[in-house]
């Protein structure tokens, strides 16, 4: 019993999560009207700049000798940030072109195809058939998310290129 309600817990936070992901991506759409924040460089540079309010997060286990014992993984946490702001960029551009249920879902997949293919040149990494199979469900229903049926609409290329950009 305890562990079906453990389950249970986990499904409500993954649910949740989503939900709250849901409610993020609908107001970074509204947020990049015209009249708000007319461009996603500015928007970008915002959540770049906020960004900063992690620090407080040091007192609660952050450890400076990493870094000390090796500067080029400063560097490397350093070009992280820099490039999940550029990501934020390219995802915010196509945010302006097009609706958020259209873009975020092709996004999403392709990060994890992204990840796959780096974490099979860099670790080795290998997927299963079942994985596989999880997969391929995953980019089918980003497709069929992605496109309307009745209006035969795809997204422009011009927004497949900025979320592929994104998403690298």
């Amino acid at each position: 019993y305890q562990r079906a309600l453990l389950i249970m817990s986990w499904i409500f936070f993954a649910l949740l999560a989503y939900g709250i992901a849901a409610i993020v991506a609908l107001l970074d759409k509204v947020i990049l009207r015209p009249g708000i924040m007319p461009r996603p460089t500015v928007y970008a540079a915002w959540v770049g700049i906020f960004g900063i309010y992690g620090l407080v997060l040091i007192p609660f286990g952050f450890d400076w000798r990493v870094f000390i014992g090796n500067p080029l993984l400063f560097w490397l946490a350093f070009a992280s940030g820099a490039f999940i702001i550029v990501g934020l960029y390219f995802l915010y551009s196509a945010l302006q072109d097009n609706e958020v249920s259209r873009v975020k879902p092709i996004f999403g997949v392709s990060i994890t195809i992204g990840t796959l293919v780096l974490s099979r040149i860099f670790l080795g990494e290998q997927l299963d058939g079942l994985q596989l199979l999880a997969l391929g469900l995953l980019i089918l229903g980003a497709i069929l998310i992605s496109v309307r049926v009745k209006e035969l609409k795809y997204i422009s290329l011009r927004t497949l290129i900025f979320i592929l950009i994104g998403a690298f």
